[in-house]
């Protein structure tokens, strides 16, 4: 899901695409209530399969490796500090800010 799409789910209801029930021509309130809750089961099962859709990607999203964060706390060391390993906890702050920034390849 790209980020329009996204921003769209954020900011109000229309992304929901199920067509609201038409009334008109509705002879008595127990037709009215049949259209209502047919509306109703079709918008929850869009919503669910959204929430699927959204999981799915998420599942999908690499997670740096091991070795990746290993490698750019090394690098971060290195630029930052040298060989000068004092400051441990700027080290361990800048590792977890590259963790967090970190974005997956795109291939």
């Amino acid at each position: 899901m790209n980020k329009e799409e996204l921003l769209k789910i954020l900011s109000g209801y229309k992304w929901i695409k199920v067509k609201q029930p038409d009334f008109d021509g509705c002879d008595n309130t127990r037709e009215e209530f049949d259209m209502l809750d047919k509306h109703h089961i079709e918008e929850t099962e869009f919503l669910i399969n959204k929430c699927r859709e959204l999981a799915a990607e998420l599942l999908n999203q690499q997670s740096p490796s091991d070795d990746e964060i290993l490698e750019a706390a090394n690098e971060e060391l290195n630029n930052t500090y040298g060989t000068d390993w004092d400051d441990l906890e700027g080290i361990f702050v800048n590792a977890v800010k590259w963790a967090k920034d970190w974005k997956p390849n795109e291939n």
